[in-house]
């Protein structure tokens, strides 16, 4: 099986904006933010279904999960943190965490794209709580 885009970012191979890693998690903003804040976390091992997962991986993803949806409250003054699983982007299991105020904030009719200095700004306000 070739890398999918997000071992590619794992490996530093494309660009990302790093959230937080630890020894079988990688997390960074999506590119696609439907609020800004939007984040990824992805296992580090390459698995299309988050259910196909090894017991050590499932549970790592969702516990980084735990970790930084407080953070993304915080950081973004949200009412809550949504999280998805639906994995149709990309053949690699990954969550999706949303900071939101309504249960309208977590479709995909929301995207935003922001520039650069817009992900770095997002980036930074997270990382400052972090």
């Amino acid at each position: 099986m070739s890398d999918s885009l997000f071992t590619k970012i794992i490996q530093g191979e494309i660009t990302s904006y790093k959230i937080h890693e630890d020894d079988l998690t990688f997390t960074f903003l999506n590119i696609n933010q439907t609020n800004r804040g939007s984040i990824l976390i992805i296992p580090k091992l390459q698995i299309d279904n988050f259910y196909d997962l090894p017991d050590a991986d499932y549970q790592a993803i969702f516990h980084t999960a735990k970790l930084l949806s407080p953070v993304l409250k915080q950081a973004f003054g949200s009412a809550r943190v949504g999280l998805v699983i639906e994995g149709f982007e990309v053949p690699h299991a990954h969550i999706k965490l949303f900071p939101l105020n309504t249960a309208n904030d977590i479709t995909n009719s929301n995207i935003l794209m922001p520039s650069a200095e817009e992900m770095t700004e997002i980036q930074n306000k997270i990382l400052e709580i972090l």
